[in-house]
């Protein structure tokens, strides 16, 4: 997933350090990841939970399928086991299916502030820090998230700076206010290939 990327972002990013600005000029443009609608945003998210892009782009099709548009008036009459079938978890499917139920209007919502926000999304079972990050970069367009739950961003930080897992809690502070292009940023290095993430980290 990734973020509207501004100019300024881009000029920030290349600033803060030489192995960030080399990512910047050698990784492909991220490309913008963005869902409107609160609830289709939600479901997006939890379709992609712990699983890989692949797998997300593979259940997301077979949804769509089934079920587009994927709106709450036509998810809540949907079954688990309706949802099991095009290859969510139980788990996923009962999550789905509560957000579909719930009184909840989400798109109200998401003009609420953020802790409301949180608060209101983390008392769905299957709804963690994680989940509340993504709806916040996807749906919020939120310019200052840099997912330390997401363990792609987590391993793309430790492989960029050669630090452990104690030194983390320090990056988005470090990237603030453009900790979304960081992240975004961070994940396409998680495709490249290793020479030229060698080239990224070459020594100044």
């Amino acid at each position: 997933m990734h973020y509207r990327i501004t100019d300024e972002a881009v000029k920030f990013l290349k600033q803060k350090d030489p192995r960030m600005k080399r990512l910047v000029e050698l990784a492909p443009t991220p490309r913008e990841y963005m869902i409107d609608d609160a609830f289709t945003a939600l479901v997006d998210i939890i379709v992609g939970q712990q699983i890989s892009e692949t797998a997300k782009a593979s259940i997301k099709a077979r949804l769509d399928e089934a079920f587009a548009p994927i709106e709450k008036n036509r998810l809540k009459k949907a079954s688990v086991e309706d949802l099991r079938q095009v290859g969510l978890s139980r788990m996923k499917a009962r999550t789905i299916l509560n957000l579909a139920k719930s009184d909840v209007d989400f798109n109200e919502l998401k003009t609420n502030d953020k802790q409301t926000i949180q608060k209101t999304l983390l008392s769905f079972k299957g709804i963690g820090k994680w989940s509340v990050e993504m709806f916040f970069f996807v749906c919020l367009r939120d310019a200052n998230v840099l997912s330390l739950s997401d363990i792609g961003i987590r391993n793309a930080l430790k492989t960029l700076y050669d630090c452990g897992d104690d030194e983390l809690d320090k990056f988005p502070a470090y990237f603030h206010p453009h900790e979304s292009a960081a992240a975004s940023y961070l994940w396409t290095m998680l495709d490249l290939d290793k020479e030229t993430i060698k080239s990224i980290k070459k020594d100044v």
